[in-house]
C-alpha cells in the first residue's frame, strides 16, 4: 500500500488537507476527466433526448446522480495516491464494483449529506456496510466534519456563482438598441420565450457541476485520508518502512563483505569438526564407577512439615552501649537524608536554566513552532536572512524565497510581537493580527508579501513585476538575525 506513495504521507491540518486534494485533481485532471466525460456525456445526451420539451430536468437529474459519478474520480485519485495511476479501461471496468456499496443510500435518504465527500471513501474504499458504516463514520467526523461541511457549502455558493455571472453576463453584453428582454425570455411563456437560451441555461449547470465536483471529490478524499493518517499512523509506517529499508540494505553489504573477508582470510583452516560426544552416554559411563555402585536404605519416622532449625545466635548487646548505637542510627539516617538533598539542589543549580524556561508561568498560550508547514522556530531561520532570500530568487527559486521571507516575518510576529496565533491560523488570520501591532509600511509590506506568497504557493501563477524588492525591504520591517527574534 505504501510502496510507492503519490504524495507525501504526514499529518496535516484539515485545511491543509483539502488544499492536497486541490493539488491532487491539478495532477491528474487528465485521468479524471477522460472518465468523467466518457460517462456523463451519453448520460447527458440520453436525458435531453428523453425531456428536450423540459429541459429543466437533465441538469436537475445529473446534480442528483452526482454522488454516484463521484465515485469515479474517487477511484482515479484513490489508486493515484499510492502511485498507480489507473487507465481508461480499467476504470470503466471497475465501475459495477464502484456502485455496489451504499449506492442506494447516497441517492435517497442521504444525498443531502453536508459532508458526504467526507464519508464517501468508507462505502467505496472499505466497504462497510450499514452498523459498521456508521461506527466507522462516527470516529472519522470527530475531526474534520466542520471542514467538509464548508466545503460542500463554498462548492454550492461557487455554482451559484457560476450560473449568475452567466446571466449578468448575458444581460451587461447586449446592446441597448436589441428588443430583448433577459427576463421575459427566460421566465416568460409562449413567443417571448427563447429555446436556445433554454437550452443554454440547461446547459451550464451541467459545465458547472464537471469543472466542480472533482474539487468537492477531491478535498473530501484529501481530509478522510488525514483522518487515516492520524488514527492509524500511516506516516509512521511509512519512516519505518524506509528506515527498515535502509537498515537490511546495509546489513546486507555488511554481511557478505565479512563473509567475503572470511573466506579470503581463512581459506586453509575449514575442517570438519569433531562430533561432539552424547551427554546421556557421558553420563553412564561417569556413573560406572565405583564411588557411584554404593547403595544404602533407610527407614524412619519423620513429619510432612518439619519446621527448620535455626542456628542460635548470640546478639546479645550492652544496655549501655544502646543509646550510643540509636544516636549513631538517627545521625546515619540524617546524614544519608542531608546527601539526598543537597544532590537534588545540585542538580537543580547546575540545570537552572533550562527549569525556568521550562516552569516559567506566563498568561500567554504556547507559542506555536510550525505553521502552514513551516518551521518558524528562530532558530532554524539563517542568519542574513534577506541576503539568502535575495540570492535564492536571482538563482530563479522564486518560491523558496517568499517561503523564507514568509516565515522570517512569521516567526517576528509570533516570538518578537508576542501575536496569538493558533496553529490552525490562515494566512489571513496572520495579516489580521499583523495589522494590529505593526506600524503602517511594515504591515503594508507584510499584506504584499502575504499576497505574492499565495499567488506563488497555492495559485502556481508567476510573481508580480516588481516583487524582487520584497528580499531588499525585508530587513527595514523585521529583526536581520535569529538572534534578535527570540524573546
Amino acid at each position: 500500500m505504501f510502496e510507492q506513495p503519490g504524495m507525501a504521507i504526514r499529518l496535516r491540518d484539515p485545511w491543509e488537507a483539502v488544499d492536497l486534494g486541490f493539488i491532487l485533481i491539478r495532477t491528474h485532471w487528465k485521468a479524471v476527466m477522460a472518465v468523467w466525460l466518457t460517462v456523463v456525456i451519453p448520460i447527458t445526451a440520453l436525458l435531453y433526448i428523453l425531456f428536450w420539451n423540459h429541459l429543466w430536468l437533465p441538469p436537475l437529474v445529473i446534480w442528483w446522480l452526482n454522488p454516484a459519478l463521484d465515485r469515479i474520480v474517487l477511484h482515479v485519485l484513490a489508486k493515484a495516491t499510492f502511485g498507480e495511476v489507473p487507465g481508461f479501461a480499467e476504470t470503466l471496468r471497475h465501475l459495477p464494483r464502484l456502485m455496489r456499496h451504499g449506492f442506494f443510500a447516497t441517492l435517497s435518504w442521504r444525498r443531502l449529506s453536508p459532508q458526504r465527500s467526507f464519508v464517501l471513501p468508507v462505502w467505496q474504499l472499505e466497504e462497510q456496510p450499514g452498523i459498521g458504516f456508521r461506527k466507522r463514520c462516527d470516529i472519522l467526523l470527530r475531526r474534520g466534519r466542520g471542514q467538509a461541511i464548508f466545503l460542500t457549502v463554498v462548492c454550492f455558493l461557487f455554482h451559484a456563482v457560476i450560473f449568475s455571472s452567466f446571466m449578468f453576463g448575458i444581460a451587461l453584453l447586449t446592446p441597448t438598441n436589441v428588443d430583448f428582454n433577459l427576463g421575459n425570455a427566460v421566465f416568460g411563456s409562449g413567443s417571448d420565450r427563447i429555446h436556445w437560451l433554454d437550452v443554454l441555461l440547461s446547459v451550464i449547470p451541467i459545465i458547472s457541476i464537471t469543472l466542480l465536483e472533482p474539487f468537492y471529490v477531491a478535498g473530501g478524499f484529501a481530509l478522510y485520508l488525514n483522518r487515516r493518517v492520524e488514527l492509524e499512523g500511516w506516516d509512521l509506517e511509512v519512516t519505518f518502512r524506509k528506515i527498515a529499508a535502509r537498515v537490511s540494505k546495509a546489513l546486507g553489504r555488511g554481511i557478505a563483505l565479512l563473509l567475503l573477508l572470511g573466506f579470503l582470510t581463512f581459506p586453509m583452516h575449514l575442517q570438519a569438526a569433531p562430533p561432539k560426544p552424547d551427554p546421556k552416554e557421558a553420563l553412564a559411563e561417569v556413573l560406572k564407577q565405583p564411588e557411584f555402585q554404593v547403595k544404602r536404605k533407610e527407614k524412619g519416622l519423620h513429619w510432612k512439615s518439619q519446621p527448620q532449625k535455626e542456628n542460635p545466635r548470640d546478639v546479645s548487646i550492652s544496655p549501655a552501649l544502646m543509646p550510643f548505637l540509636k544516636f549513631l542510627a538517627v545521625l546515619a539516617k540524617w546524614a544519608v537524608i542531608g546527601t539526598a538533598v543537597a544532590a537534588l539542589l545540585y542538580v537543580i543549580w547546575r540545570n537552572r536554566q533550562f527549569l525556568t524556561s521550562r516552569l516559567r508561568i506566563t498568561s500567554e498560550e504556547e507559542l506555536p513552532e510550525t505553521l502552514f508547514g513551516m518551521d518558524i522556530r528562530p532558530e532554524a531561520l539563517p542568519p542574513g536572512l534577506a541576503q539568502v532570500a535575495a540570492r535564492l530568487w536571482a538563482e530563479g527559486r522564486i518560491r523558496a524565497a517568499l517561503a523564507l521571507l514568509y516565515r522570517g516575518a512569521l516567526a517576528q510576529l509570533v516570538h518578537h510581537h508576542r501575536i496569538p496565533l493558533s496553529r490552525g491560523a490562515t494566512e489571513g488570520d496572520c495579516l489580521r493580527k499583523a495589522r494590529e501591532v505593526l506600524p503602517q509600511p511594515s504591515s503594508d509590506y507584510f499584506g504584499r508579501l502575504t499576497r505574492t506568497w499565495l499567488r506563488v504557493a497555492y495559485a502556481d501563477l508567476a510573481p508580480e513585476p516588481g516583487a524582487e524588492a520584497l528580499c531588499a525591504e525585508w530587513s527595514a520591517h523585521f529583526r536581520e538575525t535569529a538572534d534578535e527574534v527570540r524573546p
